[in-house]
């Protein structure tokens, strides 16, 4: 069987084509744990120009748990529980219950600031958001009410900001339709598999 390792973002790309269905020209942004890539997707392919890959999740992670450091002895907090208190938004120390709401909100803004924002100044100009009028976002990080709400703030007036139901999930949808392609169509031998920083994702098709 063949093999094929391709970028996460393009996995979440062929995802939105084969799996939503949009055939024109978008925006995609894929924000994991590790890294955020983006592109700009049009019919006859990738504009590589456009391509971007910044700090993902994890910048705010490291941020929040500078913050705490400061407050609280951390007792040696791994970076997979400090993941889980991020998402939680809620951590135990020193046998009190700690509310991270506010805090998670102030690292994603100084997040979003200090590594999104300046990304896609960087990467995306004014012919490209002639071409595209949508953006996809997609990955962990658009679970993040916080997050996508910055990405509205700033893009509302030009661009229509989606978060497919399974946006979690895009990669390795995508990547499960390039197995389906590389493979003649044969659904039965078809697997993709998002590796990332904090989970991995396997999608295959249901049979019958």
């Amino acid at each position: 069987d063949q093999i094929f390792v391709m970028p996460e973002v393009v996995g979440c790309s062929l995802g939105i084509r084969k799996e939503i269905g949009h055939t024109g020209s978008f925006f995609v942004l894929s924000l994991g744990y590790g890294t955020l890539e983006g592109i700009l997707s049009t019919p006859s392919g990738i504009v590589q120009r456009s391509a971007l890959s910044v700090f993902g999740i994890r910048y705010a992670v490291n941020l929040m748990k500078e913050e705490l450091s400061a407050l609280y002895y951390l007792e040696l907090k791994n970076e997979h529980q400090l993941d889980i208190a991020f998402r939680d938004a809620a951590i135990v120390l020193n046998r009190k219950r700690i509310d991270l709401t506010d805090l998670r909100r102030k690292v994603i803004f100084q997040y979003y600031n200090d590594v999104v924002s300046p990304a896609i100044r960087k990467a995306f100009n004014d012919t490209d958001f002639a071409k595209a009028d949508t953006m996809f976002i997609a990955g962990g990080g658009s679970c993040y009410d916080d997050l996508i709400e910055l990405f509205h703030n700033e893009f509302s007036e030009i661009l229509n900001l989606k978060v497919p139901d399974n946006a979690p999930c895009l990669a390795a949808i995508g990547y499960c339709h390039q197995s389906i392609l590389a493979n003649a169509g044969d659904h039965g031998r078809a697997i993709g598999i998002d590796i990332g920083n904090s989970s991995t994702v396997i999608c295959t098709v249901q049979q019958g």
